[in-house]
């Protein structure tokens, strides 16, 4: 575990919602856990799905992957560990990228299909660009509550990664705050966790 980034959250730290996992919504982009924010005012307005109560979390000595600081060595690390547990297979992907006006940012897309991928490609004026990727497999899916196939999903993959290996509270993301981009600060606290973490109610309608 120490070769790992590891980090505790001394922010105060809130899930806005029920606080009732069979009201969980499919397709979550911090897979099956109990989501969190230090903004969350921020994913209110974000994401139209995110309403209920407000609650504020804590655990003294708390333990977070910090996301954004793997290195390129430690992704891959995990990569092959799910590889190996039978979450991911490797595969092609075919990846484009294009400039969003709206959003001024490039943004790209990732296509298991190589025929979808260059008719995007075509359309947007751009070059295809193939790459070494992964896709998730049933057993990921279902352990993730996703909708259906996932290309590349090493966010979802640390998740779990973290849950049966490393045995900390979860994964953070320091993500820029800037809700016109639909960004804000995440983070998730794996399900074998949440019960070492004590809940306060602090609105019972959440802004």
């Amino acid at each position: 575990m120490n070769h790992m980034p590891i980090i505790t959250m001394e922010e105060m730290i809130f899930h806005v919602g029920q606080m009732d996992k069979s009201l969980k919504q499919k397709g979550s982009l911090e897979g099956s856990g109990l989501s969190f924010s230090t903004e969350p005012k921020a994913w209110v307005r974000i994401n139209p799905f995110t309403g209920g109560k407000l609650f504020e979390l804590k655990k003294e000595g708390n333990q977070f992957l910090d996301y954004y600081s793997l290195t390129e060595e430690q992704q891959q690390e995990i990569i092959q560990w799910g590889i190996h547990e039978g979450y991911v297979t490797a595969c092609p992907l075919y990846r484009v990228t294009y400039y969003d006006d709206e959003m001024d940012m490039d943004l790209c897309s990732l296509y298991s299909d190589k025929g979808i991928g260059e008719e995007e490609a075509e359309d947007y004026g751009v070059e295809l660009e193939e790459e070494e990727g992964f896709v998730s497999t049933e057993k990921m899916e279902r352990r993730v509550m996703s909708h259906g196939s996932l290309l590349a999903p090493l966010d979802l993959l640390t998740t779990i990664y973290v849950e049966d290996e490393l045995s900390i509270d979860g994964v953070w993301w320091e993500e820029e705050l800037d809700i016109s981009r639909y960004s804000a600060p995440r983070g998730v606290i794996v399900e074998s966790k949440v019960k070492e973490w004590e809940v306060i109610l602090v609105d019972e309608h959440c802004y």
